[in-house]
């Protein structure tokens, strides 16, 4: 049966190890804090205390400057659609770069 570590000759160097890899927990913990109150800090300065949150997570569409891109990417596949067909006119003609336009760009 297995001893166990803290009756091992390794007693000491694994506990030194533990305290310090808590150590360095709690210091990088220290810093995130500093770090999100610098931040907060900043936007008051700045006067956008409302563009900043305290928390790990941010729903992006809640933001007022947030404007969500819209496509107009045609759901069939340009690539697979077999060409000349009523289907590849309709992809080709709400596309805005094509095989065409390309050639003409590079002259």
């Amino acid at each position: 049966m297995a001893q166990h570590w803290s009756k091992s000759k390794f007693a000491l160097v694994i506990s030194c190890l533990k305290v310090n890899k808590y150590d360095a927990n709690q210091a990088i913990e220290s810093s995130l804090r500093i770090i999100k109150n610098l931040c907060k800090f900043c936007s008051i300065f700045n006067g956008y205390k409302h563009c900043y949150s305290m928390e790990d997570t941010v729903d992006i569409a809640k933001h007022e400057k947030y404007h969500q891109l819209k496509s107009d990417i045609p759901r069939e596949n340009p690539k697979t659609t077999k060409q000349k067909t009523e289907t590849w006119y309709k992809i080709t003609n709400r596309s805005s770069v094509t095989g065409s336009t390309c050639y003409t760009a590079l002259g």
